[in-house]
C-alpha cells in the first residue's frame, strides 16, 4: 500500500522551512512560538547574511551624527520630518 503524502503537510514542511518574521496576529504569533519552543523550528536569526560589521557601525552612526549636530539643526531636522508625516496623513483622510 502506498501512501501519498498530501500537498498540506507539504506545505508545512516548506513553512517551516522558511525564513519569516514573527506573525502579527496573536492566534498565529502563539502557534509560531510554540513551535519554536517544542523544536518544529528554529527562531530566525534577524542578523542572518548581514556584514556583523556594517551592523555595528550603522548603530554607531546616529550617535555621531547626534555629537556632530547642533541642537537647533536637529530640531530644524525634527520640525521638517513632521511636516513631511502630517502631511502625509492629510492627503491620505482626502482620499
Amino acid at each position: 500500500m502506498k501512501i501519498n503524502i498530501g500537498a498540506s503537510y507539504k506545505k508545512v514542511v516548506y513553512l517551516c522551512s522558511m525564513k519569516r518574521k514573527r506573525p502579527r496576529d496573536p492566534v498565529q504569533r502563539a502557534v509560531f512560538i510554540a513551535q519554536i519552543a517544542t523544536g518544529e523550528i528554529t527562531e530566525p536569526n534577524p542578523y542572518e547574511g548581514k556584514n556583523m560589521a556594517a551592523v555595528q557601525l550603522g548603530s554607531l552612526g546616529g550617535k555621531a551624527r547626534k555629537k556632530k549636530l547642533s541642537a537647533k539643526k536637529r530640531k530644524k531636522i525634527a520640525i521638517k520630518a513632521v511636516k513631511i508625516r502630517w502631511n502625509a496623513v492629510k492627503k491620505a483622510k482626502k482620499k
